[in-house]
């Protein structure tokens, strides 16, 4: 898919993501980013080591076979496997890269900038706040002008628990830069949530907020999204989120989680794998930065003669403390799973203790 009707003011060359990716490919990648003599290494060491597994395997394979020693014979085609394994891990690993290339591909040849990797990106939403082991990958920046807002667009994730328990969370973001500071702000997604019988029940965000923040806004805006905004910002929030807005967010965004904090907007989508591979979907592009330019355009918009009344001087361009951060609440949907758990743990040994009377 090659210049396509850009949602962002220009022609988009959509070619790198479905372009095919050969070794000669993932080797200039590797040493544009900076990987070439890491990897050169850990490539020597694996064949050389399964080239010695190998030879090792297959001189025991021999002796044993002489000494009539099935022993011998097992652990020499063990050994022979091991090498071989370590022989096809080299290009296994190379694939990997795959995604990646492609992605740096496309915004290369869209005159974007890219990065491979930011470990613990310097980002203020809801997403970001999570968990450990916190990584940005296959991030694409572009710089604004007076159609488009500078954006970033990338791949996250973070790790929660420990041990058995634990589980690596995956998200596609968006950040868009806007001109002023805004209060919090959060838009989530009924699309995306956990629903029976058409009944919102939990939210597929990572935090959850007090419902005290929740501001019913007019239309059929409510059925779409939930949106959270501090208490006593109620006049700001339909200052920013106008009717037109809301339109183009029902139209355009009514899947994505979104959320204004500080001075930037963020456009959140959660990924059910790590491969990343969403961003490599021309269609999934497509639709990604046709939200940022209708919705993320109409956001800067709106916030760029924003102030805070409660900071009474609009040269300063801040928000008053209590419109800084959301406060965050209980999910009582996970209350009421975890006393379900509890109850049927216990049940059994009540029901025994009654019985035993």
């Amino acid at each position: 898919m090659k210049l396509k009707k850009s949602p962002v003011g220009k022609q988009i060359d959509y070619s790198g993501l479905t372009a095919p990716v050969d070794n000669a490919a993932i080797r200039q990648f590797l040493e544009e980013n900076s990987y070439s003599k890491s990897h050169a290494r850990l490539e020597i060491l694996l064949r050389i080591f399964g080239l010695l597994f190998v030879i090792w395997g297959g001189f025991s394979m021999v002796t044993g076979a002489m000494a009539s020693g099935v022993t011998g014979i097992t652990g020499g085609i063990q050994l022979v496997v091991v090498g071989i394994v370590l022989l096809l891990v080299t290009p296994v690993i190379k694939r990997l890269y795959t995604t990646s290339v492609r992605i740096s591909r496309f915004a290369h040849a869209n005159g974007w900038s890219y990065m491979h990797r930011v470990v613990n990106p310097s980002h203020q939403g809801v997403i970001f706040g999570v968990g450990h082991s916190r990584t940005a990958k296959d991030i694409i920046y572009m710089n604004g002008d007076d159609e488009t807002a500078s954006f970033e667009v990338g791949n996250y994730q973070y790790t929660t628990g420990s041990g058995k328990s634990q589980r690596t969370h995956y998200w596609t973001y968006c950040c868009i830069e806007m001109d002023r500071h805004v209060p919090h702000m959060l838009l989530d997604a009924k699309a995306n949530n956990a629903s029976l019988f058409g009944k919102n029940l939990a939210s597929n965000l990572p935090v959850s907020l007090r419902k005290d923040q929740v501001l019913s806004l007019e239309g059929d805006f409510d059925k779409y999204f939930t949106l959270y905004a501090p208490k006593d910002y109620k006049r700001d929030a339909l200052y920013i989120f106008t009717p037109d807005l809301m339109a183009l967010l029902i139209d355009a965004a009514h899947s994505f989680d979104a959320e204004v904090i500080d001075n930037r907007l963020y456009i959140y989508t959660r990924q059910s794998g790590g491969s990343g591979g969403a961003l490599t979907r021309p269609d999934f592009m497509y639709r990604l930065l046709s939200v940022i330019h209708a919705v993320g355009m109409k956001v800067h918009r709106q916030t760029d003669y924003y102030a805070d009344e409660a900071v009474g001087d609009r040269s300063i361009d801040v928000v008053a403390a209590g419109g800084r951060r959301l406060k965050q609440g209980v999910s009582w949907f996970a209350v009421i799973i975890i006393l379900l758990v509890i109850v049927l743990l216990f049940a059994p040994l009540v029901f025994d203790l009654i019985g035993g009377r």
